[in-house]
């Protein structure tokens, strides 16, 4: 199995070492893999600080589906992965995948946030749950699919937010059930405001954005209410 990891990135200089600190211990390192960055325009030095023998592209298109769909344009693997430059991933991880595409074409991993509060378990509750029983992943819960069932569910859409629902819909839309890894990736909740009350009411929009995109509401305009939701 050969996997190309897709890492959008704009203005990470604060994560990104870190990130590439713990691809390099991992296993995956080698012959059959591959890790791009796609580069959205970074001002803070991130691109300077992508190392060998990691590469760096630039984003073509526009938000972070045009940067992931760029990264798998330019991918060499069979299998694409996508990966958040916040994440880190759990030991084993590229043999989790290895058994869930066994199975299926398509898969995720489920998230565990970094720091736990009465929120925070809720909403990784909420999503791990979507995952396993509505077989609908976000970004940040590390996708990963055929790269041929990629490209014939027609990529991420162009749109300036709810690119990642709309393409769980698309694979629903086909047919193709969503696996699980047995762990799960490990987060920042740093999307998330100080404070319980904050967190709650952040997690509340997020998802009264989606339901209002479920009813026909446009990505342009959900996308200047997101703005707000942070």
């Amino acid at each position: 199995m050969s996997v190309s990891v897709i890492v959008p990135v704009f203005n990470e200089a604060s994560t990104i070492d870190s990130l590439q600190d713990h691809l390099d211990c991992i296993d995956f390192v080698g012959e059959c893999c591959e890790v791009i960055f796609v580069d959205g325009g970074s001002t803070d030095g991130t691109r300077n600080r992508v190392r060998s023998p990691y590469r760096l592209i630039d984003q073509e298109g526009r938000g972070r589906g045009g940067a992931l769909n760029t990264g798998a344009r330019a991918a060499k693997g069979d299998v694409l992965f996508f990966l958040h430059c916040d994440s880190v991933l759990p030991e084993g991880a590229f043999r989790e995948i290895e058994e869930v595409l066994s199975r299926t074409r398509v898969g995720s991993f489920g998230i565990r946030f970094n720091k736990l509060t009465p929120v925070l378990l809720l909403c990784q509750g909420m999503s791990n749950l979507r995952v396993k029983f509505r077989h609908i992943s976000f970004g940040d819960q590390g996708l990963f699919i055929e790269r041929d069932l990629f490209f014939e569910a027609g990529m991420f859409p162009d749109m300036p937010l709810m690119e990642d629902f709309q393409f769980a819909l698309n694979l629903k839309l086909l047919g193709e059930p969503l696996g699980m890894t047995r762990h799960r990736i490990r987060t920042s909740a740093r999307r998330f405001p100080k404070g319980e009350l904050n967190r709650l009411r952040t997690w509340v929009s997020m998802a009264r954005l989606r339901s209002r995109y479920l009813k026909g509401a446009s990505p342009e305009e959900l996308a200047r209410a997101y703005g707000n939701v942070r």
